[in-house]
C-alpha cells in the first residue's frame, strides 16, 4: 500500500506534464507545480473549515492520507485512514453524522468565521 501511495503522490505532484513537453526536465517548473498543488489542497481545506463544510473536510482527509503516506508521515496517515474507516464503516450513522458535521465552531457568528475543533 505504501508503494501505491508513493506512486499516486509521484503521479499527482512531480510527474512530467504531458501537456507541456518542453517542461519535462525543468526542475523549477516541477517544484512550482508541486507547490501550487499543495497550496491549493491546503486552501481548499482551510476554506472548508472556515465555512463549516464537514463533508468536504472529511473528503480532504482522503487526499491528505495519500500525501502523508507518500511523504513517510505514517502516524498521520494511520490516523487519517482510521478516521475514514470509522466514518464510512465502523461507527453508526448517527455517530458518523455527529463527527462529520461537528468538526468546526463559529464563535463570531459571521460568515466564514469557522474554526477547527
Amino acid at each position: 500500500m505504501k508503494e501505491q501511495a508513493q506512486e499516486i503522490v509521484k503521479k499527482t505532484i512531480s510527474v512530467k506534464d504531458p501537456t507541456y513537453p518542453e517542461h519535462q526536465d525543468d526542475q523549477m517548473y516541477t517544484f512550482h507545480r508541486a507547490f501550487m498543488h499543495m497550496g491549493f489542497l491546503y486552501c481548499n481545506l482551510r476554506h472548508a473549515i472556515r465555512y463549516e463544510d464537514g463533508p468536504r473536510i472529511v473528503e480532504m482527509w482522503r487526499y491528505w492520507f495519500l500525501h502523508f503516506l507518500g511523504a513517510g508521515r505514517h502516524n498521520y496517515a494511520r490516523e487519517a485512514a482510521n478516521l475514514t474507516a470509522n466514518l464510512k464503516a465502523d461507527w453508526p450513522d448517527e455517530v458518523a453524522h455527529l463527527h462529520t458535521y461537528n468538526r468546526t465552531v463559529n464563535m463570531s457568528g459571521k460568515e466564514g468565521g469557522g474554526k477547527a475543533i
